[in-house]
Protein backbone atom coordinates (compact mmCIF):
# COMPACT_ATOMS: atom_id res chain seq x y z
CA UNK A 1 0.00 0.00 0.00
CA UNK A 2 2.79 2.48 -0.74
CA UNK A 3 0.53 4.56 -3.00
CA UNK A 4 -2.07 5.05 -0.27
CA UNK A 5 0.64 5.80 2.30
CA UNK A 6 2.25 8.40 0.06
CA UNK A 7 -1.15 9.99 -0.67
CA UNK A 8 -1.99 10.22 3.05
CA UNK A 9 1.37 11.66 4.09
CA UNK A 10 1.51 14.13 1.20
CA UNK A 11 -2.04 15.31 1.98
CA UNK A 12 -1.15 15.79 5.64
CA UNK A 13 1.93 17.71 4.55
CA UNK A 14 -0.13 19.98 2.29
CA UNK A 15 -2.56 20.74 5.12
CA UNK A 16 0.30 22.14 7.18
CA UNK A 17 0.41 25.07 4.71
CA UNK A 18 4.02 25.71 5.70
CA UNK A 19 5.05 26.71 2.19
CA UNK A 20 2.23 29.22 1.66
CA UNK A 21 2.22 32.86 2.65
CA UNK A 22 -1.07 32.50 4.48
CA UNK A 23 -1.41 32.86 8.22
CA UNK A 24 -0.70 29.60 9.99
CA UNK A 25 -3.60 28.60 12.22
CA UNK A 26 -3.88 26.09 15.03
CA UNK A 27 -5.23 23.41 12.70
CA UNK A 28 -2.10 23.78 10.55
CA UNK A 29 0.12 23.37 13.60
CA UNK A 30 -1.88 20.28 14.53
CA UNK A 31 -1.04 18.86 11.10
CA UNK A 32 2.66 19.60 11.65
CA UNK A 33 2.50 17.86 15.04
CA UNK A 34 0.63 14.93 13.51
CA UNK A 35 3.17 14.59 10.73
CA UNK A 36 6.05 14.58 13.20
CA UNK A 37 4.23 12.13 15.45
CA UNK A 38 3.64 9.86 12.47
CA UNK A 39 7.35 9.99 11.67
CA UNK A 40 8.34 9.19 15.25
CA UNK A 41 6.01 6.23 15.74
CA UNK A 42 5.80 4.80 12.22
CA UNK A 43 9.03 6.05 10.67
CA UNK A 44 10.20 2.56 9.74
CA UNK A 45 7.22 2.20 7.41
CA UNK A 46 7.27 5.60 5.68
CA UNK A 47 9.57 4.68 2.82
CA UNK A 48 9.51 7.41 0.16
CA UNK A 49 7.07 9.44 2.27
CA UNK A 50 9.99 10.59 4.39
CA UNK A 51 10.44 13.30 1.77
CA UNK A 52 7.24 15.07 2.89
CA UNK A 53 8.16 14.79 6.58
CA UNK A 54 11.68 16.12 6.11
CA UNK A 55 10.50 18.89 3.80
CA UNK A 56 8.01 20.05 6.42
CA UNK A 57 10.60 19.94 9.22
CA UNK A 58 13.04 21.85 7.04
CA UNK A 59 10.49 24.59 6.36
CA UNK A 60 9.60 24.86 10.05
CA UNK A 61 13.29 25.22 10.89
CA UNK A 62 13.70 27.85 8.18
CA UNK A 63 10.81 29.84 9.62
CA UNK A 64 12.40 29.57 13.06
CA UNK A 65 15.71 30.90 11.73
CA UNK A 66 14.00 33.84 10.03
CA UNK A 67 11.93 34.56 13.12
CA UNK A 68 15.00 34.67 15.32
CA UNK A 69 16.74 37.23 13.11
CA UNK A 70 18.78 34.88 10.95
CA UNK A 71 19.81 35.64 7.39
CA UNK A 72 17.73 34.61 4.39
CA UNK A 73 19.19 32.10 1.94
CA UNK A 74 19.68 34.79 -0.72
CA UNK A 75 21.90 36.78 1.64
CA UNK A 76 24.47 34.01 1.71
CA UNK A 77 25.05 34.31 -2.03
CA UNK A 78 25.29 38.08 -2.40
CA UNK A 79 28.53 39.32 -3.89
CA UNK A 80 30.93 40.69 -1.31
CA UNK A 81 31.93 44.32 -1.95
CA UNK A 82 35.47 45.32 -1.31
Amino acid sequence: MPTERDAFVSSLSKFTQISTLKEIKEKNLDCVAGLIQLAVYDGNFLGNSWYYVLDCISKVDYMHVLGSGGRKDSEFFKAQKG
